[in-house]
């Protein structure tokens, strides 16, 4: 008897188990809903930002200029502001040297990888929502024609009543 009382008292607890219920797949949804609705959990959005350096270099092309011109019989080899100026017995070269550009670029991007759990719960949330929005329209739709309705009968008994009213002064008055 007394290992039956045992048994049955183990059981008993066994059953009322609150953390054993709370696991079932119907409660979990429910109290991951509370958590995330009053905010007492991390949800596990990630913002990634990164910063990508870029350069990019642009050459401009070498500009070189010959021709022969026999007055200048003599040797001149000199840079004047840049340009290479060669002089060779006669012949004449005048050359740009290249000018390199280095661009430099600097982007920053940031990723944000949302909660996927959050998100259906605030994506039912609005379904949620925009039924009883869509449902509270038709219904204020019917409200108004039962409106203009109960507006045309109450119209038509005032003018009743006037009609009414106005044949009894007419037979009051008649001779």
């Amino acid at each position: 008897m007394k290992n039956l009382f045992i048994l049955l008292a183990a059981i008993t607890i066994a059953a009322c188990n609150p953390v054993a219920r709370a696991f079932k797949p119907k409660h979990i949804e429910k109290t991951k809903e509370e958590f995330f609705m009053r905010k007492l959990c991390i949800n596990e959005t990630t913002v990634i930002t990164k910063t990508v350096h870029d350069s990019t270099i642009i050459k401009d092309s070498q500009i070189v200029i010959k021709y022969l011109d026999k007055r200048f019989n003599f040797y001149l080899d000199t840079v004047i502001n840049g340009a290479h100026l060669h002089i060779n017995n006669g012949s004449v070269g005048i050359s740009y040297p290249e000018k390199v550009h280095t661009v430099y670029q600097t982007k920053t991007v940031t990723n944000t990888v949302r909660d996927k759990s959050l998100e259906g719960l605030l994506e039912k949330k609005l379904a949620f929502t925009d039924s009883v929005l869509s449902v509270t329209k038709v219904e204020l739709a019917e409200t108004h024609t039962k409106l203009t309705k109960a507006r045309g009968y109450v119209f038509l008994l005032i003018l009743l009543v006037i009609g009414y009213i106005a044949f009894r002064i007419y037979r009051f008055i008649k001779p």
